[in-house]
């Protein structure tokens, strides 16, 4: 339905598959990862919607509906077009997102008042390895490193800096593992498997000999300052890389009656 309504989102679709199966063509090893991970499939899924309301009211009366089916508010941030979320790395953590720009579309009013609004749009997403507390608090500080300095680039120089910022994030990994950075799931080899007699407790010491695999947890969250700068973007006026969790949250919790 909605591809029928926003074309736009059909070639997003589209365009993701293409990508997908051109990276998986070129690294074999990526694909044997996710096969073994029984990643594949996920990576077409089509996750999830958002709905703008436009008044206190519409705000309370979806909080009502969502809590009839044992939904109830988790968070809040404010809304900021550039990728969001951490640069481009060899091994990926938390979340990148980008977004094709909310459509204009027509639209009658109450009071039968003709006018436009953006409200429709698509977003894409690359998941990576979910973080510890330790790896994300080393996450949040380069972000914020990097933010001072890329106000008002363009994508291409904003993820330069970015880049030069998470150079001190280690990108591989084995070397998030052992920093204990980054969260994994452990299971046994084939080789491991077969070596009943193995006395070894090391961790390192398994996986260095084949008998144990790490494999990366991925991250199942969505991230509020990336989130925020997916919705700003549609909204127009200048970019800001300043983002306050707490503002108008007094205002917004009244709203929702919660």
């Amino acid at each position: 339905m909605y591809q029928a309504e926003v074309p736009q989102y059909g070639t997003l679709l589209e365009l993701v598959e293409c990508v997908n199966q051109e990276m998986l063509g070129q690294q074999p090893e990526l694909y044997r990862r996710l096969e073994a991970q029984g990643e594949l499939a996920r990576l077409s899924v089509e996750r999830h919607g958002a709905i703008r309301v436009g008044t206190a009211g519409e705000l309370s009366m979806l909080r009502r509906l969502f809590a009839v089916m044992g939904m109830y508010p988790v968070g809040y941030y404010d809304p900021k077009a550039v990728i969001e979320g951490p640069p481009h790395r060899e091994c990926a953590i938390l979340l990148r997102q980008t977004s094709f720009k909310a459509l204009e579309e027509s639209i009658r009013f109450a009071g039968d008042t003709q006018g436009t609004h953006t409200a429709r749009f698509g977003e894409v997403e690359q998941r990576g390895v979910a973080l510890t507390p330790k790896g994300r608090a080393l996450y949040d500080q380069l972000l914020n490193d990097g933010r001072k300095q890329a106000t008002e680039l363009d994508n291409d120089a904003h993820q330069a800096v970015r880049n030069s910022v998470f150079a001190a994030f280690p990108d591989s990994d084995q070397a998030m593992r052992r920093e204990g950075l980054a969260y994994f799931h452990y299971h046994l080899t084939d080789a491991g498997q077969a070596a009943k007699d193995c006395t070894d407790k090391d961790t390192e010491a398994l996986i260095a000999q084949g008998l144990i695999e790490a494999q990366p947890i991925t991250y199942e969250d969505f991230l509020p300052v990336s989130a925020a700068g997916i919705f700003q973007s549609s909204l127009g006026g200048a970019q800001s890389e300043a983002y306050v969790g707490s503002a108008n949250r007094d205002s917004f919790e009244e709203a929702l009656g919660a």
